[in-house]
């Protein structure tokens, strides 16, 4: 198995971070974009999936296997 700190050293999510020059976390940031998706009303399902979080049950995630783009 590779390194996973190695390859996310590499990340432009990271590269991004350290331009903003704040301490911030990925899950912060993960965090906000949740946050941001729920004022702006995007679909509590379709913001899960951006994330690539399992949302709902074994059922849901077998039969809504959608891509949500329009």
């Amino acid at each position: 198995m590779a390194n996973r700190r190695v390859i996310a050293a590499d990340s432009p999510r990271l590269k991004l971070i350290a331009i903003v020059g704040r301490k911030v976390t990925m899950h912060g940031c993960r965090s906000t974009f949740c946050d941001w998706c729920a004022v702006n009303g995007v679909d509590h399902a379709l913001a899960q999936k951006a994330l690539s979080h399992k949302w709902g049950s074994n059922v849901t995630q077998a039969y809504l296997r959608e891509d949500m783009l329009e």
